[in-house]
């Protein structure tokens, strides 16, 4: 059975529109037969027809969405997925979340607090029990409160497997094995999650894109925290924009958003407004923003891209340097003829500078669109041609922290600085990814070597002043941060620090002199 090219299309659009996902044309094929699959075992007769059945509204097609959903989802995660992001939720944003609906139980004379939690795309259940476990650390009496902890996905295979609440070793290698311990118990060689957490969490099945909330049908409305990471990135421009808009009006008026690092980058927030910690950048309604009063809200625009998006600051050097291979040499006092062939070789070299640069930007437009299989085409076509391309190697280290593969990120950054060993990118890079894998003091080494080579580096400051209170150590924490505000204090009031240009520095400030002047 034949799927030409013109059909494929339309299924790729039809899949957009129900349910945002963006296919990369590296993957077109394995979507094809994914498709072709589905149409032998619906013994349907030809591709046409199961278009029609996809497009059609009726009980049918939505069972078959469910069905081809399975095929198209990815469920890779395990519990407390991102140690930075869920450090900010325990020491954080649920304390500020209980202490506020406390105060606004006492205010309003309410029977019972309540608490809405939201994992919006939550595949086989961790993060929504992760939350589960911080709230019950967290709240000793939540079992007076009226707390919802909610899961989502599209995938109704995870969702079952999600209410099961048994997982593999590999669920758990970043969780601590006493914590292990206390919530879950040994059965059949897996791990069967405590009673009293799973009936914590509700789950059910929900399209982020086809479904309209908040709506209290659903219970989606009024949400104190909706976590969505790992989600966007699957969705085209439109779908996010949509559902960003959605999330929206569905936060309570003192809720957070937390997405992935990066997934929101260049989208337009509308009603939402970013927040950064040092952890990551988290978002709420515009006009929460000034009122909410959480400690420990700063900038660090390295929390606002993946891992592997990390930023230069706008005092240090400029993120590619291409000054060493743009050099000409110099050539001695020869016959007229020599100096004509010279300069043609120059002109020649120049022009293939230009060519090389060129498809650099082609594969930095590639990356992106995560479209990563032809960014790293296009990055090793550049090396190539110049082996002393800075821009590409960090490129590429970019891209496989991305896609997980830690030791080529390594690889192509160091790579990166044998080219420009005095380029901070690469280093943040490097202590972003020591500090996801638990490596603090390899981080804190990395981020005083950004110092020494850009002493005016605000976000390696904020960077190292979160760890060291991490650490407990107070006089640390405090000589960071007051040396980052002295740093800020130089530079223009309408300067961006933060990468998206969310915050500039006469924002910033405000927000590291109360943390100063209201320490822990």
């Amino acid at each position: 059975m034949y799927l030409n090219e013109e059909l494929l299309q339309r299924f790729i659009k039809l899949i957009a529109v129900h349910t945002g996902w963006y296919i990369r044309q590296q993957d077109w094929n394995s979507l094809s037969q994914k498709l072709q699959n589905r149409i032998k075992l619906l013994k349907i007769t030809n591709p046409e027809s199961y278009y029609q059945l996809l497009e059609a509204d009726m009980e049918q097609s939505h069972q078959e969405w469910r069905q081809l959903a399975v095929l198209l989802t990815t469920t890779e995660t395990y519990f407390f997925r991102d140690q930075g992001q869920f450090s900010l939720l325990r020491n954080q944003i649920l304390p500020d979340l209980i202490d506020r609906k406390r105060k606004q139980r006492y205010s309003s004379n309410e029977v019972k607090p309540s608490l809405r939690l939201w994992s919006a795309g939550c595949s086989t259940g961790e993060e929504p029990y992760s939350l589960a476990i911080l709230i019950k650390e967290l709240l000793p009496e939540w079992e007076t409160w009226d707390i919802l902890i909610l899961g989502t996905d599209i995938n109704l295979e995870t969702i079952a497997k999600a209410r099961q609440g048994i997982y593999s070793s590999w669920s758990f290698r970043m969780v601590d094995p006493s914590l292990q311990g206390r919530y879950f118990q040994i059965w059949k060689g897996d791990w069967k999650i405590d009673e009293t957490i799973r009936r914590m969490v509700k789950f059910q099945d929900g399209n982020l894109v086809k479904d309209p909330f908040p709506n209290k049908l659903s219970d989606i409305h009024e949400m104190d925290l909706i976590i969505c990471r790992n989600v966007f990135v699957y969705f085209d421009n439109q779908a996010i924009a949509s559902v960003i808009q959605k999330f929206a009006h569905t936060l309570s008026p003192i809720g957070y958003l937390i997405t992935g690092h990066a997934e929101l980058y260049g989208q337009n927030l509308g009603f939402l407004q970013s927040k950064v910690f040092p952890e990551s950048v988290v978002y709420q309604k515009r006009s929460q923003i000034i009122s909410t009063d959480l400690p420990g809200a700063k900038i660090s625009p390295q929390t606002t891209q993946p891992v592997a998006a990390c930023p230069v600051n706008p005092t240090s050097r400029p993120r590619f340097n291409f000054n060493k291979s743009n050099i000409i040499p110099q050539v001695p006092e020869p016959a007229p003829k020599v100096e004509v062939l010279n300069q043609r070789k120059t002109k020649d070299k120049s022009l293939s500078k230009n060519q090389h640069n060129q498809i650099f930007r082609e594969a930095e437009t590639l990356f992106k669109k995560k479209d990563y299989s032809q960014a790293i085409s296009k990055a090793q076509q550049v090396l190539s041609l110049d082996k002393s391309h800075f821009g590409a190697y960090y490129l590429l280290a970019q891209v496989y922290a991305n896609l997980g593969d830690y030791t080529k990120a390594r690889n192509y950054c160091h790579q990166a600085l044998s080219v420009d060993s005095l380029a901070v990118s690469p280093y943040y890079l490097l202590a972003h990814i020591a500090e996801e894998q638990g490596e603090m003091e390899s981080a804190k080494a990395l981020l005083k070597k950004i110092i020494y080579i850009t002493p005016s580096a605000v976000a390696a400051y904020l960077e190292l002043g979160s760890i060291y209170e991490k650490e407990g150590n107070v006089t640390r924490t405090l000589k960071m941060r007051t040396v980052a505000l002295e740093t800020l204090r130089k530079l223009p009031a309408t300067a961006i620090i933060e990468q998206k240009g969310a915050i500039t520095v006469a924002e910033l400030i405000p927000q590291i002199e109360k943390i100063l002047s209201n320490p822990q």
